[in-house]
């Protein structure tokens, strides 16, 4: 990476072009598959709150049945283009770390791998207990992690330079310290001649490291699936999803 680069906090200049960024998302897919999940789990999606919405697509779909929904998200920039593209929907600036479940939504969620942006896993473990705590009767919650297997088969020596409707011209790679289970993406953005980088960091723990982060309460079921199946998950998973809802 060169050294020289202005280095900014992420989702900031990405944030213009995120959804073209992620076009070979089937968001609609995941949102579906999760709808169906809550159907089968009995899960009420009534109203919906996402603690790291980005710019609010996957948010959106889930709402499609008339479900109120509200979405958060640290990044200014994501908050802005949610409520241009989706102005009938709640949207605020919060940190995830600092926000609660409030007491008239029937369903959090947290996923878009935005757990694993949380380094430290005192703060993680810390997260997650909060919110089962703070979980009461007829709530439910579900996030998601991506782990190992998904970085090694995705993101290791995946490189790609491209040029974005809006004229930026984006070269990203990756890297994988395996040791310490830290993936670094870097965002290089050349526009109008000047380059910035954003360099997303993110910790990727094994499924038994995030399973052991969970406690089981009274009157509260854990599922722990592989994403976008009904599996349970295990080692050899790529992505784990996580269910907490009533007994």
């Amino acid at each position: 990476m060169n050294e020289l680069l202005q280095i900014i906090p992420p989702y900031s200049r990405s944030a213009s072009f995120y959804d073209e960024l992620m076009e070979d998302i089937d968001y609609e897919g995941w949102a579906d598959y999760l709808l169906d999940l809550a159907s089968e789990l009995k899960i009420r999606t009534d109203r919906i709150i996402d603690f790291s919405c980005g710019t609010g697509t996957l948010l959106n779909y889930l709402s499609k049945n008339n479900s109120a929904a509200r979405g958060l998200d640290i990044s200014g920039e994501m908050i802005r283009q949610a409520r241009l593209k989706y102005p009938k929907h709640e949207w605020f600036i919060q940190d995830m770390l600092t926000a609660s479940m409030p007491p008239e939504f029937t369903l959090g969620i947290n996923v878009h791998d935005s757990l694993n942006y949380i380094s430290q896993t005192d703060i993680l473990k810390n997260y997650i207990r909060r919110m089962q705590k703070g979980r009461i009767n007829g709530q439910s919650l579900i996030f998601d992690f991506a782990l190992p297997e998904l970085i090694k088969r995705y993101f290791v020596e995946q490189t790609e330079t491209k040029k974005m409707t809006n004229g930026d011209i984006l070269h990203r790679w990756h890297s994988f310290d395996e040791e310490k289970n830290i993936c670094r993406t870097y965002l290089e953005i050349t526009h109008n001649r000047q380059t910035v980088t954003e360099i997303h960091i993110q910790h990727i723990w094994t499924f038994e490291e995030i399973k052991n982060l969970f406690i089981v309460l009274p009157g509260e079921n854990l599922l722990f699936l592989e994403e976008f199946s009904y599996n349970e998950a295990d080692e050899a998973s790529e992505r784990l999803l996580i269910v907490v809802y009533d007994d």
